[in-house]
């Protein structure tokens, strides 16, 4: 069954009120819309295999880009959008029931974050003591984005951070955000996690901007 089946058949016509009607033919001109346009693409969203009708456009450059989907699409603030070898950080989203929209920022660097091991009983020893086994340590590589500026509202401009001073995007994930003080080594440099924004946090989705500055040793 194609997309268009597909939606076919989860909008049918049976009692349904006029204005059900009227807005399930305009969503259907929309997808088709979509999937009989020269411009329709295909994306992955963060891990699922599948590929989702798209249309993409240039924001500002290709760091920057507009994904519209077909009505219906489950998409949030927070996604990975993969396209090609390309992958986007959603950034900002347009909730219209007929043509939403994300606008993601292109990935440009890898944050690899240590999620340490956690300790836990597996038994007792002939004297009755506990063993301890230590498990679920692992380090993560997440796409992120790095920039070391910041929006200006003026001409619509950046900032240069001051130096040694980095910002990065990523998804919240609840147990994927690093503490303050994290420090790790990037592309040679040693560097500490000053700060975390949850500004662009709403009911557990979005993502995080975490502030980080150059030091001159590796703490962790």
């Amino acid at each position: 069954m194609n997309y268009l089946d597909a939606y076919k058949a989860r909008v049918s016509p049976n009692g349904e009120s006029m204005q059900d009607a009227v807005k399930a033919t305009t969503k259907r001109q929309a997808i088709n819309n979509i999937m009989n346009s020269p411009t329709r693409s295909f994306v992955r969203l963060n891990d699922n295999q599948d590929l989702t009708p798209v249309i993409v456009s240039d924001k500002e450059t290709f760091h920057k880009r507009i994904f519209l989907f077909i009505p219906d699409t489950d998409i949030k603030v927070g996604d990975y959008v993969h396209q090609d070898d390309a992958t986007y950080l959603a950034v900002d989203q347009e909730k219209d029931e007929l043509y939403p929209q994300l606008i993601g920022e292109l990935c440009n660097d890898m944050f690899k974050f240590k999620i340490d091991a956690t300790r836990v009983e597996i038994g007792k020893n002939d004297f009755g003591r506990p063993i301890y086994r230590d498990i679920g340590a692992t380090e993560l590589n997440i796409p992120c984005v790095m920039t070391n500026k910041i929006p200006s509202t003026v001409e619509n401009s950046s900032i240069p951070l001051p130096d040694g001073a980095m910002i990065i995007r990523i998804p919240y994930i609840k147990d994927q955000i690093p503490k303050i003080n994290y420090s790790f080594t990037h592309r040679g440099s040693p560097y500490k996690v000053t700060n975390v924004s949850y500004e662009n946090v709403i009911n557990e989705i979005g993502f995080v901007e975490i502030r980080l500055q150059r030091t001159t040793g590796v703490e962790a």
